[in-house]
């Protein structure tokens, strides 16, 4: 009996060492899954600013084009109106107005 007790006492030991054992090794994979998903944040905050930087050039350059255009378009509009204003001056000379 006494045999059987002592088997029953290595084999709860056994269990008992498996189980802190895995415990052991579960912290450890933990501290490893949280360690990259830290690096995984830190990378997609890179990628986050990349892309904004990127978007606010991007809206920066669509602007200076957009204000280009409008200037050449009031400049054309200028020379428009200023063709206008020397024909109309000519008829009223020519009219005698």
């Amino acid at each position: 009996m006494s045999g059987d007790v002592t088997q029953l006492a290595n084999g709860i030991k056994s269990i008992i060492a498996t189980v802190l054992n895995f415990s052991g090794e579960f912290d450890c994979e933990l501290e490893l899954v949280s360690s990259g998903i830290c690096q995984l944040k830190c990378i997609s905050q890179a990628f986050n600013d990349a892309i904004a930087k990127e978007e606010r050039q991007e809206a920066i350059s669509n602007y200076y084009c957009v204000m280009a255009q409008n200037s050449q378009s009031v400049h054309r509009s200028l020379k428009q109106s200023q063709a206008i204003r020397r024909q109309a001056k000519k008829l009223h000379q020519a009219l005698g107005t």
